[in-house]
């Protein structure tokens, strides 16, 4: 029993065991490499990442860059429209005022020879009348 137990059943524990290690050092390498496997796409991941984030910084910088020249061009051209619309609207003021200066000014010369002539009976020189109405609003300043 000695020498079968020795001689044939040992043995085929021995290479059972011998088996077994092997087997759980080549899962154990296995694993290893696995492990590297995944810190390496790890990596790459992490790089990915990174590299996307700063495209995305550089994108969205240009982009702000972008919309911030845009902004300040359509500020230029809503300003120089303003003042397009500005002069427009001075220049139509300056040429209303004038009308209406020289509107008040015939009303004035018509009135003052019409309360002159009734005052004195006689109508006076239309230059003398016009002289005198023409000062007075300029001293005034209408």
């Amino acid at each position: 029993m000695y020498l079968y137990v020795s001689m044939v059943t040992v043995p085929r524990i021995d290479a059972l065991l011998e088996l077994r290690w092997q087997n759980v050092e080549g899962n154990q390498l296995r694993a290893e490499e696995f492990k590297r496997d995944v810190d390496s796409i790890r990596e790459e991941y992490e790089q990915t990442l990174q590299d996307a984030r700063q495209s995305a910084g550089n994108s969205t910088l240009k982009s702000l860059q972008e919309i911030s020249l845009d902004i300040a061009h359509r500020k230029k051209d809503i300003a120089d429209e303003v003042l397009s619309r500005i002069k427009t609207a001075e220049a139509s003021i300056d040429q209303k005022r004038q009308a209406a200066s020289q509107e008040l000014m015939q009303a004035a010369d018509e009135m003052s020879h019409t309360i002159i002539a009734s005052l004195l009976g006689e109508k006076l020189s239309d230059p003398i009348v016009s002289k005198a109405v023409n000062e007075a609003l300029q001293t005034r300043e209408v």
